[in-house]
């Protein structure tokens, strides 16, 4: 009984304060071919001078220019380490398909990732999920950086 009041209740919460709150978009990471995961697969094949890498991107407007952009990550050895793999952010581009730039920050496409509709310097801001974390990143003007919750 108990649990299904405090259940019942946080329900209310969550649907009475949803207007206040951000809106979020959670990212699904793929491995489908678009025209992102194929102009990123390049990327990371002529970077890393392998011949083969296992790929995953999501795909969404990081920027709000209505181009669709794609975070990626290569998971291999050249670009993972004891902390995770270093991902890409392709933002589509109306003259050259896309442009790179970076994130500075070590995950997995596995873990959570979220974009907000708060934004910083005109990129919608992120967020990370882990087991027992959650890790903001904001735009810097070059590049995703970790800041501090």
């Amino acid at each position: 009984m108990t649990t299904a009041r405090i259940g019942a209740a946080a329900a209310a919460f969550l649907f009475l304060a949803a207007p206040a709150m951000a809106q979020q978009e959670h990212l699904r990471f793929t491995s489908e071919p678009s025209p992102g995961f194929i102009y990123a697969l390049a990327y990371f094949l002529a970077d890393s001078g392998l011949e083969e890498i296992n790929l995953s991107v999501a795909e969404a407007d990081f920027n709000n220019d209505g181009r669709t952009d794609v975070l990626a990550f290569a998971e291999n050895s050249y670009y993972c380490g004891s902390g995770g793999c270093g991902p890409r952010l392709f933002l589509g581009s109306k003259k050259s398909g896309f442009q790179v730039a970076d994130v500075h920050y070590l995950s997995s496409p596995a873990a959570n990732w979220y974009l907000t509709d708060r934004t910083t310097n005109g990129f919608r801001n992120a967020f990370v999920l882990g087991d027992d974390t959650e890790d903001n990143l904001v735009w810097d003007g070059e590049a995703y950086v970790l800041v501090d919750n």
